[in-house]
């Protein structure tokens, strides 16, 4: 019996870090696509608020519940996601941290460096809010 228990817990945390790692993997992977569409269209000749609305119209209204694309500038300014209404908001120095393998980094630094990371983002506890996956 005592066996049996941690042979499970064994296989349990095992199949738990490779489905943390296939999320994290497939949320990378999907936004190197969407950045790639970007830009092809930015490349293409189209003009910048052009892009940024066609992506508005491609994510407005999809469900923010799994997984979904939001935009922000290197200013931290959220420029498209699912819910219209958080267009145009700054993310402030305390909003959120991310958690990677790198450490800890407060998010509107992360967009700041605008260097490719992935992680969780948590937010305090007063705000209310789920921890997110996040890639950049």
């Amino acid at each position: 019996m005592l066996i049996s228990y941690f042979s499970f817990r064994y296989l349990y945390n095992s199949a738990a870090e490779k489905l943390w790692a296939s999320k994290m993997e497939s949320g990378a992977r999907e936004s190197r696509e969407i950045g790639r569409l970007l830009e092809q269209q930015l490349q293409s000749g189209l003009p910048q608020e052009k892009v940024i609305h066609n992506l508005q119209q491609s994510i407005e209204n999809t469900d923010t519940q799994g997984e979904f694309i939001c935009m922000y500038d290197k200013n931290g300014i959220e420029r498209c996601h699912p819910n219209p209404a958080l267009i145009g908001q700054k993310i402030a120095a305390g909003n959120s941290m991310l958690l990677s393998g790198n450490g800890s980094i407060p998010f509107n630094e992360a967009i700041a460096q605008q260097k490719s990371i992935g992680g969780t983002r948590s937010f305090p506890k007063a705000k209310n809010r789920s921890s997110e996956i996040v890639n950049i």
